[in-house]
């Protein structure tokens, strides 16, 4: 048969140190792992915020480039400012007599809260009438 310890008897000491040293093990995990998962958290959303700053970029292009193909069927009629999806699109046309015909030039700017997000410089020419 096994002795039992009484309830009432206290532990040695080198029982004691194995106990104080697996709560210290065991609190040095959890701090790593707390870091660890800290570090993640921090990875998705910086993931989060470019994804977002992708997609608004992609519907920047989106718009600008629409607008372009717009100023190659008409140079006249897309001048000015429309807005779309919270993008404000500002287009300038600038016409230039060449004597034989004339040549536009387009300054596509996509912005929003003010701040540039995308633009494009395109021109076309327009020959005279022969």
């Amino acid at each position: 048969m096994s002795e039992t310890r009484p309830m009432d008897v206290p532990r040695s000491p080198k029982a004691m140190r194995h106990g104080t040293a697996f709560l210290v093990e065991s609190l040095v995990m959890l701090l790593v792992l707390i870091c660890c998962l800290a570090v993640v958290v921090g990875l998705v959303s910086t993931a989060w915020h470019a994804s977002e700053d992708a997609s608004r970029r992609e519907s920047a292009v989106e718009l600008a480039s629409d607008c372009a193909e717009r100023f190659s069927a008409d140079p006249t009629g897309v001048s000015g400012t429309t807005s779309s999806d919270g993008l404000e699109l500002t287009c300038s046309v600038t016409p230039t007599d060449t004597g034989s015909g004339v040549l536009y030039e387009a300054d596509i700017v996509v912005s929003a809260d003010s701040r540039e997000i995308y633009s494009l410089t395109t021109s076309r020419y327009v020959g005279g009438a022969s």
